[in-house]
């Protein structure tokens, strides 16, 4: 199991394995996007714009970086939604290039909600050299550990004219698997 809303403090960096970007996955992203630019797949034409060789698409770089933070399994059960993001594309991811991800925890604040709370990951891909290629903030909903104990109140039709409230309790904790 992942880790609760509770469980994310400043306690430092969480670095990912390495992501080799290959061509192969450059000209798939290609199929997939329908984002053919010539820079992506043509070296003449990346080393007319400026680059050594031929650079992955950026949202290729986002994409990869997600998954290398899902492959960290931090929130494998109690992640509820990614809600929100901001990327920035700082330098080219090259074919055959080395990313790894870096995330902090920068921030995290309670919801309306009692069984869930914001939690904000600081994020960096870096290459092989250790430059930071791409960077942002991933703003995810997580489930909490510690509910508070409350009551929810459910209205049972037993006929058309008779209704019954009926108290139904939750639990106050979630038990850990």
């Amino acid at each position: 199991m992942g880790m609760y809303f509770e469980d994310f403090v400043d306690a430092g960096e969480f670095v990912t394995a390495a992501r080799l970007v290959t061509g192969a996955d450059v000209r798939a992203f290609a199929e997939l996007s329908g984002d053919w630019n010539p820079i992506h797949l043509d070296p003449a034409a990346a080393r007319h714009a400026g680059f050594e060789g031929p650079i992955a698409h950026g949202a290729l770089g986002l994409s990869v970086a997600t998954g290398l933070a899902n492959q960290l399994a931090l929130t494998r059960g109690t992640l509820v939604a990614l809600v929100g993001l901001s990327w920035r594309f700082r330098g080219p991811i090259y074919h055959d290039d080395q990313v790894t991800l870096h995330l902090r925890v920068s921030a995290k604040r309670a919801t309306g909600n009692p069984a869930r709370g914001l939690v904000t990951l600081a994020a960096e891909l870096r290459n092989q050299s250790g430059e930071v290629v791409q960077d942002g903030e991933f703003v995810e909903l997580e489930l909490l550990l510690h509910l508070p104990q409350f009551a929810v109140i459910r209205v049972l039709e037993r006929h058309p004219d008779e209704r019954v409230p009926a108290l139904q309790v939750r639990p106050d904790v979630r038990q850990r698997d």
